[in-house]
């Protein structure tokens, strides 16, 4: 079964598409389950700080998940910036039905990783101070997957820093997958930068292999999707990566308590 568990709409800062344009959409492509998992950053320097709101986001969500559910397994999820940072706001999340609750780095202290941090920093500093808030958030036990580890790619790309090099940072992202094996957090395959620079998945095949290797077997798949044209993309280089390193199944979720299926078959 086809599922895509990282997509984006009107209610991010960044969204393009309704809720339901984005659900009809995935219908069309042939995915069988989605997450919608809008953006809650609380970091004062994001433009969308504030703006999430879960009464609106269900209002919204429910009846489609009604209206669609012949056709579409609709989870509602969120995507929540340095959730160790802001305890009070994600512990409040506990109040509505999410189903799954993924955990990104977007910001090393005012500085958006999309924005500042690889101009005011030096490479080796910004990554240090980035592997050190996602071991945070995956030692952090407020969230169910652990976002999109190496996207800062697509950005250091665009500056023509050198290529990212796993092997030079083996030491911190081993910390980090430890403590997401020992926090029982699933580990996304971001399927974002194949369609941009640097043209693979986050994370790629070496942190996954590493990630097997320490007995890791909980991954999820997504496009991170903020556009219509977006959902579902990608998400077969995402098995073949997966089948190659081993993994066998992927991570579902209802109501924050996971299962799996299967990995789709691909053809090579």
């Amino acid at each position: 079964m086809w599922v895509d568990y990282h997509i984006h709409t009107t209610h991010s800062v960044d969204g393009y598409a309704s809720p339901s344009v984005m659900c009809r959409q995935a219908i069309a492509v042939g995915l069988r389950e989605v997450a919608i998992t809008d953006h809650l950053d609380s970091n004062p320097s994001d433009e969308g700080a504030g703006r999430f709101d879960p009464e609106r986001y269900f209002r919204d969500l429910d009846p489609l998940r009604t209206e669609l559910a012949d056709h579409l397994s609709l989870c509602v999820g969120v995507e929540v910036g340095e959730p160790h940072e802001y305890p009070s706001i994600v512990e409040g999340l506990g109040a509505w039905p999410f189903d799954v609750i993924i955990g990104s780095v977007h910001y090393v202290g005012h500085r958006g990783v999309h924005a500042s941090l690889f101009d005011d920093l030096p490479l080796d500093r910004a990554l240090s101070a980035y592997f050190d808030l996602a071991l945070q958030i995956a030692s952090c036990r407020r969230v169910d997957v652990l976002g999109h580890l190496d996207y800062f790619q697509r950005y250091t790309c665009r500056r023509n820093m050198p290529p990212f090099d796993p092997c030079r940072w083996e030491g911190p992202i081993r910390a980090v997958l430890e403590a997401a094996i020992k926090n029982d957090v699933a580990l996304e395959v971001n399927t974002s930068g194949v369609r941009q620079a640097p043209g693979v998945c986050f994370p790629g095949q070496t942190i996954l292999t590493w990630y097997h290797q320490m007995g890791g077997r909980a991954v999820t798949i997504g496009s991170d999707a903020h556009y219509v044209e977006h959902v579902g993309a990608n998400l077969s280089d995402a098995v073949r990566l997966l089948t190659e390193v081993g993994f066998n199944s992927l991570c579902v979720f209802k109501g924050r308590r996971r299962s799996t299926l299967p990995l789709p078959r691909v053809d090579h």
